[in-house]
């Protein structure tokens, strides 16, 4: 079986390093089935305990909730990783796929896929199956413990493979991995899919030995997952107390707090705890919009701008949360998650059987599915006539299909026509064009000016810098609305937007809306195209508006995670007392067990000259996180520049085994082997070499 960490020791010339990409492949004809993993060491082992600490799994639950339980043992939640399971194709493959880059064919027995690319051929054996309803994805296991993602996924009902990037939910428009590299680090599962596929699961990454310990409570998205570890509650149950131990009920929690718990797998969001070591994850109960931050649209360039229509509405990958809480059902209603769906399990997508001919809608909207075809102006029991076919559109691309939107709006053919943003009528009437749905719009339901300034107030078409204000100041919008003017402002006004962003920094505003104002501030300073006079003018520009005063104040009375955001701001504008203020957030035990302090302390360091206490605090922030890029490259230049030419080398090869293709790494490389060469470290390359 092949093992990542072979090639991470591989020592020679460049002209070898081109073959590390295919290393991994090459070595993928055992298929002997997955080997034994050397035992953690105690700190791995200590992390692992601390994740998993208080989980009794799904079968301890089912002593007492036999019916919830049978209900879940058929749902999709439990479904998302099945080990061990055979692909569905198993006795009836598909034909080969074959791509530029890539020649990927099932084999006889639905065991493994055979995977060619360039003159080189592996035979990978599938050892986990993830989805299944509409897409099926692969794993296989390597020597070193990683679950390494194969490059197809399977769409179910066309009985295809299709490439990843269409099969997923979405994350991969983040990371923009190609089909040729698929065995970049980015699609090891233990790293980028474990949180959300399974309960309790802890990566187990040894640093020591570069292996992985990956364990988990149960596969698939457990009773934990939502109610939180219940091992307490689960011992008390037994002793005939079943009021004890510190569950969470989704229900039982405002809205906000309900769908949070939801957020943590149906939201593109960035974590901000290490999963690596640290401190633990999130937990249900926990504060959602501490321990992550939800993707907004921050340019109309870039992968995260495939992730939305113009409007800021969901466009790819799986982002209810986003759009749940742009929607005036939400804010006004209260809906939450469980209003329509049964998290346990039952219909199709897990939908109450009311969904369907507006029974829940009338509880909010009577007048309207009380008139039926009078509002509708669709034929009863025909498309168009129910409330979700108008007003949740499928115009989302996520699992090789196309996923209704949450945003839950009014259909807005005229946005279609000025702004290319997808419509319910347009959708369905697309024989007819979006001109002719708007005007049929405008005739049937009159004009809807209204609704629909509110949805392009953020857009960036949008240039109404009074609008984007009162968006930003309004209690009653959606925080993540607001978030996205906050950004729009600093990109429309810049320097001047700043007293703004500190009005919202001393309001009492959502958590996320001034974690992206204080990350705003901090960007303030970013003009290294100004000469230097130029540029400590615009610097003292930005003081004299008050952000660091804001700043501090956050630094003062701010939560944790609040409070390393206005530090890393400080730092970010030259602050004086920077260093200062990110030092003395190392006393926060929130912050000193993650690995985002110690980065923050390393950039700053590095960019004073301070290379020794730099390098120090990556090689922290390496110990907590060995995947982080950013710090292998950072760290690899520090060895460099202070003639450990050695340490930067195989810091670098560790950076390209993990991103097999990185140009820059490769260069990188290449100058420290020949650095290596002229002190006498390596022998002198071959010729022609």
């Amino acid at each position: 079986m092949p093992h990542i960490k072979d090639a991470m020791s591989h020592r020679g010339s460049m002209g070898s390093l081109v073959a590390v990409a295919a290393l991994v492949l090459m070595g993928c004809s055992d298929t002997s089935g997955p080997e034994s993993v050397p035992a953690p060491s105690p700190e791995s082992t200590a992390h692992t305990a601390a994740i998993q600490d208080g989980y009794a799994g799904a079968a301890a639950c089912a002593e007492c909730h036999a019916e919830e339980t049978a209900a879940w043992e058929s749902s999709r939640h439990n479904a998302i990783f099945r080990p061990g399971a055979a692909p569905a194709w198993k006795t009836s493959p598909p034909p080969a796929y074959s791509s530029e880059e890539l020649v990927v064919a099932p084999l006889a027995g639905g065991g493994s896929l055979q995977v060619q690319k360039g003159g080189a051929m592996g035979t990978f054996p599938i050892d986990g199956v993830i989805g299944g309803k509409r897409m099926e994805s692969y794993v296989t296991r390597l020597k070193d413990g990683a679950w390494l993602l194969l490059p197809l996924s399977y769409q179910v009902e066309g009985r295809s493979f299709v490439p990843y990037s269409e099969g997923t939910c979405g994350i991969e428009l983040l990371y923009g991995t190609k089909e040729g590299n698929w065995q970049s680090f980015e699609r090891v599962w233990n790293h980028r899919c474990l949180e959300c596929h399974t309960t309790g699961g802890s990566i187990g990454f040894d640093v020591s030995s570069q292996e992985y310990n990956t364990t988990y409570v149960d596969a698939g998205a457990g009773c934990e997952a939502c109610h939180g570890p219940g091992a307490e509650h689960a011992k008390a149950a037994r002793a005939g107390d079943v009021t004890a131990g510190p569950m969470v009920n989704p229900g039982d929690l405002p809205a906000a707090g309900s769908i949070e718990i939801c957020a943590s797998c149906h939201a593109l969001s960035l974590p901000f705890e290490s999963r690596w070591g640290g401190n633990r994850p999130y937990r249900p109960g926990d504060d959602w919009s501490q321990a992550y931050l939800p993707l907004l649209r921050p340019s109309e360039e870039g992968s995260f701008a495939r992730l939305t229509h113009a409007d800021h509405t969901p466009a790819a990958g799986v982002m209810e949360y986003q759009g749940l809480v742009q929607s005036l059902c939400y804010l006004e209603g209260n809906a939450r998650c469980t209003t329509c769906h049964n998290p346990h399990g039952g219909g199709e997508n897990l939908l109450k059987a009311a969904t369907s001919g507006g029974a829940l809608c009338a509880d909010c909207h009577a007048e309207e599915v009380a008139a039926g075809e009078a509002h509708t102006h669709h034929v009863a029991g025909r498309p168009g006539s129910d409330c979700i076919d108008c007003h949740m559109p499928t115009d989302i691309e996520a699992l090789g299909t196309r996923l209704a939107s949450h945003a839950i709006d009014v259909p807005l053919p005229v946005n279609n026509v000025d702004f290319g943003i997808p419509d319910a009528c347009s959708l369905c009437h697309g024989d007819r064009g979006a001109d002719w749905a708007a005007a049929q719009y405008r005739e049937l339901w009159g004009d809807p000016e209204s609704r629909r300034r509110r949805r392009l107030t953020v857009a960036f078409m949008s240039e109404d810098v009074k609008a984007l204000e009162a968006l930003l100041l309004n209690p009653d919008e959606s925080p993540l609305l607001r978030a996205d003017a906050a950004s729009a402002l600093a990109r429309i006004q810049h320097v001047d937007a700043i007293p703004i962003l500190v009005t919202i920094l001393d309001q009492d505003t959502p958590l996320v809306v001034k974690r992206y104002a204080v990350d705003l501030l901090g960007g303030m300073g970013a003009r290294a195209d100004l000469p230097f006079q130029a540029r400590a003018d615009h610097l003292q520009m930005v003081q004299d508006a008050g952000a660091h005063a804001a700043l501090r104040r956050v630094c003062e009375t701010g939560v944790p995670v609040l409070r390393l955001g206005a530090a890393s701001s400080l730092a970010r504008l030259g602050a004086e007392d920077g260093l200062q203020q990110l030092e003395a957030l190392l006393a926060e035990p929130a912050l000193a067990g993650g690995y985002r302090l110690h980065q923050a302390l390393a950039r700053y360091n590095l960019v004073s000259g301070r290379l020794d206490e730099a390098a120090a605090a990556f090689e922290t922030v390496l110990s907590m996180t060995p995947n982080y890029m950013d710090a292998i490259q950072d760290l690899g230049f520090i060895y460099f520049s202070s003639e450990r030419f050695e340490e930067a080398r195989d810091l670098w090869m560790r950076g390209l085994i993990l991103d097999p293709g990185n140009k820059d790494l490769r260069l990188r490389v290449h100058l420290a082997e020949d650095e290596m060469r002229k002190h006498g470290l390596l022998p002198p390359a071959a010729s022609g070499s």
